[in-house]
């Protein structure tokens, strides 16, 4: 990249233009020397129908350095299920490189383009199919490439096409639009489409939603398979690194920026242009967490990692098993063992410890005040204690109120009252109520009542929503004597905290408020249960209740 200064006015500002470095895409005579074919995995939807509309799921065009095995050229179609209108094809397809960068820009720039044919669907002249393309945004801006680095969090655990010695770069074409075809798919035929498509894509489409529908340009690193490093054994200011390249390769091209992070932020960056694929880094200092990124100066960033940190001792605790106790447990009523679990017992321990040269005292300072300020204060957010009724009301209340889409309570002992007190907290009428609470506590009376709790609640409901002063609630009652959830769960938006006890007494002794961190299964089972058949709403529990009540007077 080169920084250029344009002055059009004396008395204007001057003005810096940036010229980025050549993109590998602008150089098709170095993507013919870089790779030896194009490979073409697409995965595509159709519909039975007068149109036979046929809608693109997913597409990987892969160009191939020579070392790399191709896969076979196949082609495979699925029907989901006897009766359904819907078929998936895969197929994969090999191109020369120009017509495979010839094919990516089609999906760049058509919103319809033609099926790539097998040599022998071409040999017999069958006929081509037209393939539906959603609306793309593309990522990173197009003719440049974005360097997949090691370690890369968000696509790491959907390695789509497979791991790639040295890495890979990559041009995306993502959907802007979150509709797509799998949504017109039944119960049963979805599963069959997940099912399918795993086996032949060998990862899970729907498990990142952002995968369908898109289309992906990938290039494998052409020159070298890994970048490793180590200290020297004697003095830890040096690094020893070996490039290790491809067949036939010339790494002369090459040069390697080292970024340093200290714990208070980032420390030296260091540039080295390696003479042969084994070189020695003198850093002056012992680096703390360290980076680096592999620059070629025709094709761009071709390798990139960490920052990470080195391991300076390993300090384990043996302990050696010499017992094996057995555990009676009793039942309730401590008349008869109802259950034996065995757990083994280490009388006796061993440390291990091997340390090499510690931080400087300095370093070591640093890090120990990061790690108590975020644990005092980082994360504190998350969890509250509450040793009073008023405080732990306010703090419910706060939260109720910022929601901008959805509260949900779940608690088994939830009625009119815990309703008054925190649901009507919210302060956007958009806002959707919706509560889980249980027959244990709606069939039974408060004190000097005549109406059971659930009919006072319905009525308190109906009369609120009459005089328009409410939210849209939605009441649900877990049935049984003893309700699917015990736990209590306050639901804002996508945030969930967990209870330490019911809201009718919630503060009025010791107890304390989590948040959780990652809820989706958690908001998965709630929900499961919010919709099933056995969970009724409160106008049908009420309704019930008073024709058990007329049969036994």
């Amino acid at each position: 990249m080169r920084l250029a200064m344009k002055k059009e006015n004396p008395s204007k500002q001057i003005a810096f233009l940036i010229e980025p470095n050549s993109t590998p895409l602008q150089d098709p005579t170095q993507l013919q020397m870089d790779y030896a074919m194009g490979e073409i995995t697409l995965v595509s939807i159709r519909k039975k129908d007068p149109d036979g509309r046929n809608d693109l799921l997913f597409c990987v065009i892969e160009l191939l350095p020579r070392w790399i095995e191709k896969g076979p050229e196949e082609a495979f179609a699925h029907r989901l299920g006897g009766s359904s209108d819907y078929t998936l094809h895969f197929r994969r397809v090999h191109f020369p490189v120009s017509e495979a960068l010839r094919l990516y820009q089609d999906f760049r720039q058509k919103k319809t383009i033609q099926i790539p044919q097998l040599p022998d669907e071409i040999e017999k002249k069958e006929d081509t199919w037209d393939l539906e393309c959603p609306p793309f945004g593309e990522e990173p801006a197009w003719p440049y490439l974005q360097c997949e680095p090691v370690g890369d969090y968000f696509w790491e655990t959907s390695p789509f096409w497979g791991f790639r010695p040295g890495g890979v770069r990559r041009h995306q074409l993502i959907p802007i639009k979150n509709s797509h075809p799998l949504n017109l798919l039944n119960a049963s035929e979805r599963k069959k489409c997940r099912d399918w498509l795993l086996k032949m894509l060998h990862f899970d489409l729907e498990s990142r939603p952002i995968h369908i529908g898109s289309c992906h340009l990938v290039l494998p690193n052409p020159l070298f398979s890994n970048v490793a490093g180590h200290f020297d054994n004697a003095d830890r200011t040096k690094m020893h690194f070996r490039l290790m390249p491809c067949p036939g390769t010339d790494l002369s091209t090459l040069s390697i920026i080292f970024r340093e992070l200290r714990p208070g932020g980032m420390g030296q960056i260091h540039t080295v242009s390696p003479n042969n694929n084994m070189f020695t880094v003198h850093f002056g200092y012992d680096p703390y967490m360290l980076g680096w990124d592999v620059v070629c100066s025709r094709r761009g960033v071709l390798f990139s990692s960490g920052p990470s940190m080195f391991i300076r001792s390993v300090h384990i605790n043996l302990g050696i098993v010499t017992e094996a106790r057995k555990v009676f447990v009793p039942d309730r009523d401590l008349t008869q063992i109802e259950e034996v679990y065995t757990t083994n017992v280490a009388t006796s321990n061993s440390p291990i410890i091997v340390e090499g040269k510690g931080f400087p005292s300095g370093t070591i300072e640093i890090i120990k005040d990061i790690v108590e300020y975020d644990q005092k204060n980082k994360y504190a957010w998350q969890q509250d204690w509450f040793e009073n009724v008023s405080q732990a009301k306010e703090k419910i209340r706060q939260l109720i109120g910022h929601a901008t889409r959805l509260v949900r309570i779940v608690d088994p002992y939830l009625g009119l009252r815990e309703f008054q007190s925190f649901a009507l907290a919210t302060t956007n009428t958009q806002v959707k109520i919706e509560l889980l609470s249980s027959v244990k506590y709606l069939k039974d009376k408060k004190k000097s009542h005549d109406k059971e709790n659930g009919e006072e609640l319905l009525n308190h409901l109906e009369a609120l929503s009459q005089a328009r002063k409410i939210n849209k609630v939605d009441v649900r009652v877990m049935s049984g004597n003893k309700p699917e959830i015990h736990d209590r769960f306050l639901i804002i938006d996508d945030h969930v905290w967990v209870l330490g006890s019911s809201l009718n007494e919630f503060g009025s002794r010791g107890t304390v408020m989590v948040r959780l961190p990652y809820p989706d299964i958690l908001l998965f089972n709630i929900e499961k249960i919010w919709n099933d058949i056995k969970t009724k709403r409160l106008e049908e529990f009420v309704s019930s209740r008073k024709e058990s009540r007329k049969g036994n007077p």
